[in-house]
């Protein structure tokens, strides 16, 4: 599997020179797993905008032809907070025929999937509504507990602890590789014992890569305890509590300028004591195959 990054950040985007480097769309992944046309994408956040582009063979400086070819994708969403689900308009695929999009994210108790995303796309809030699409558009409620198949993909579904409203995680297993993929991740309070729940642990187990919330230090925790997500510190503590073989940082602070992003990283990683094999402060551009024997890490697509 080689996973793919095209947005990175929380809570909102971000642009300036101080994100040149790690970048300021929110968070979307993609994950294509080898052998099979299908492509599986994490989250629609406004990196949903650039990885469309990418897979037309645009790249992000705008030069080069496009190959508008349709797009046959499973799209995995985690919760409905509006970081991970704005891309969708401006992704070019939806907006083209022949192209089919499943949409599977965290069930509703009060509204279904497709009468939430009616609600965000539609007048005043958008222009455009959902079936006003091109594309062959599909929503599907997931509870957390639900085993999925994709073309040999094996895709296991768990809830993790986050606020306002159902949030889940997914592991993908694939040619005897796994990611895990948690964005949001509520860190409870007595985080700093090493506790982890046993829910999440098992979602984690021995997975090759740990993709991790990881949008706060120790003081901003304390004055954002109960704001849905944790500290790098306690990324650091799930991989290490699940036997991850590595973890990628993910869900920057959009306060976290390029350089603070590098402290955090020579922080986890002096912290780690040998314990992974790698760690990654995700960027967007940045690629991982899972099927190397050394990840090959690169910054450009």
């Amino acid at each position: 599997m080689k996973v793919t990054f095209f947005g990175v950040r929380g809570s909102c985007p971000v642009s300036g020179p101080a994100f040149t480097r790690y970048g300021g769309n929110t968070a979307c992944v993609l994950v294509e797993p080898h052998g099979f046309e299908t492509k599986i994408i994490l989250d629609l956040g406004t990196g949903l905008h650039p990885l469309g582009d990418h897979l037309d063979g645009l790249d992000w400086q705008l030069n080069g032809q496009r190959n508008l070819k349709p797009l046959t994708a499973k799209v995995l969403v985690t919760h409905l907070h509006w970081d991970h689900i704005q891309g969708l308009p401006f992704f070019p695929q939806a907006n083209r025929e022949g192209s089919r999009l499943e949409i599977y994210g965290p069930l509703q108790e009060d509204n279904s999937l497709v009468r939430i995303y009616h609600r965000f796309m539609s007048p005043p809030f958008f222009p455009v509504g959902v079936w006003d699409l091109k594309a062959s558009i599909s929503l599907h409620g997931l509870s957390g507990n639900e085993t999925l198949t994709e073309n040999g993909v094996t895709i296991k579904v768990g809830v993790i602890p986050h606020q306002g409203g159902l949030t889940l995680g997914y592991r993908l297993e694939s040619d005897t590789r796994s990611v895990v993929y948690i964005s949001d991740h509520q860190a409870p309070l007595n985080w700093e014992t090493g506790y982890v729940p046993e829910s999440v642990i098992e979602l984690c187990k021995d997975c090759d890569l740990l993709i991790h919330d990881a949008q706060y230090s120790v003081d901003e925790f304390n004055q954002k305890i109960d704001w849905g997500h944790c500290t790098y510190d306690y990324a650091l503590t799930v991989a290490k509590a699940s036997n991850a073989k590595s973890l990628a940082l993910f869900h920057h602070d959009p306060y976290h300028s390029d350089d603070q992003i590098d402290q955090i990283l020579a922080s986890v990683l002096e912290k780690n004591d040998g314990k992974l094999e790698r760690i990654y402060a995700a960027s967007e551009g940045m690629s991982i195959d899972l099927n190397q024997q050394s990840s090959i890490l690169s910054t450009s697509f």
